[in-house]
């Protein structure tokens, strides 16, 4: 994967959306769920446990809560959500490899991932020759990808070069919208962060869902996508620049980390016995790793060094640091109240996102 270019993802994302198929979308009166089973125009197609997850996920459902009841609760709860238009109006039925995978809205446009794909290509030009991936994960549906470029690369001090790029996260099948992102990678320990731009400050930066009746629908989409990634590929190189002025910014890391945890909704709280369980003592621990440097570029590498290593953390917590340590490495530039609702998790997630993710915020419960 280390040497996969982007004609080679491109591939593979073909070969990704290969694997669905899609029915017509149908007034939803011709569904119901009944036996077990997904049943409509005469199609019949069973709800197992793994698709369960998937549609009560969809719509919102409290889902630790949910798989610890019967079956049949589970069956009652998707008849209910179905009958009350929660997965559209029209929906279509979604299968992976012959088996149900989920109930679509058919009023909204969809693209492939070999269409978002495409458009970033289109985009970029010649320059998407010179990209190359960092990380790839599909998951649900869902392809998030970390791109980086030898293009965009800068040395922020002597043999401590960073390359830049562009993180990727597109939904085919879920209400989320797609963004391109500014991906950084930090090659002497592998770190890497992702620059969330709040829309306060910078206009467009994630796609609108548009319905199927839209004029032009999927195609103000794809421009969308496009305009997207020249913005974020434009601002690469400034970007670089800044990152390397924090490592002339002096501070108090310690008073710093404190900070930005609670700015984030994060738990500050340190062991009383010096072990490293907390994510405090996990972030002082990376930071005396990185040799302790008191410069906020030393605060950005010990969040990064954490979300990107540390496998007793959740992927939702690291992904979490890799955001947070992205606001702080550019928080000279803008940095606003807004700009931490872009963190995807904390104390503030709805009640039903709450219970999908049960890990403690402060990671006290979870080994190194």
């Amino acid at each position: 994967m280390a040497n996969e270019n982007f004609m080679d993802l491109l591939a593979r994302a073909r070969a990704l959306d290969e694997e669905f198929s899609e029915t017509e979308a149908r007034p939803l009166e011709h569904f119901k769920v009944s036996g077990g089973r997904l049943i409509f125009d005469g199609n019949s197609l069973p709800l197992e446990e793994n698709a369960r997850g998937r549609l009560l996920a969809k719509v919102r459902a409290p889902i630790g809560y949910l798989k610890n009841r019967t079956t049949n609760l589970q069956l009652d709860a998707l008849r209910e959500h179905l009958e009350e238009g929660d997965f559209g109006r029209t929906p279509k039925v979604v299968t992976r490899r012959g088996e149900l995978f989920t109930i679509s809205h058919g009023e909204l446009v969809e693209l492939t991932h070999s269409e978002v794909l495409a458009a970033i290509g289109d985009s970029l030009g010649q320059d998407a020759d010179g990209l190359s991936v960092s990380r790839i994960e599909e998951t649900g549906g869902q392809l998030e990808l970390e791109l980086v470029s030898t293009a965009k690369s800068l040395e922020i001090r002597q043999g401590d070069v960073v390359k830049a790029g562009l993180h990727v996260l597109h939904s085919r099948y879920g209400d989320q919208a797609t963004q391109v992102q500014t991906f950084i990678y930090r090659l002497i320990c592998s770190n890497g962060m992702t620059r969330r731009e709040c829309v306060s400050r910078e206009g467009i930066v994630r796609t609108r869902r548009l319905p199927t009746d839209h004029p032009r629908g999927k195609a103000l989409l794809l421009d969308q996508i496009r305009r997207l990634t020249a913005r974020t590929w434009k601002q690469l190189e400034p970007q670089l620049a800044e990152l390397r002025a924090t490592s002339a910014r002096p501070a108090d890391v310690q008073q710093v980390l404190k900070q930005w945890l609670q700015r984030a909704r994060i738990s500050t709280r340190v062991s009383d016995d010096g072990e490293v369980r907390t994510m405090m003592d996990r972030l002082l621990s990376a930071w005396r790793d990185e040799g302790s440097e008191n410069t906020y570029y030393g605060a950005v590498n010990a969040l990064t060094r954490v979300g990107s290593h540390d496998l007793g953390l959740s992927s939702r917590q690291r992904h979490a640091l890799s955001l947070l340590g992205g606001l702080l490495a550019f928080s000279g530039v803008h940095i606003c109240p807004r700009c931490f609702s872009l963190l995807s998790f904390g104390v503030s997630a709805p009640e039903s996102t709450q219970q999908m993710l049960p890990e403690p915020i402060d990671a006290g419960n979870s080994g190194p």
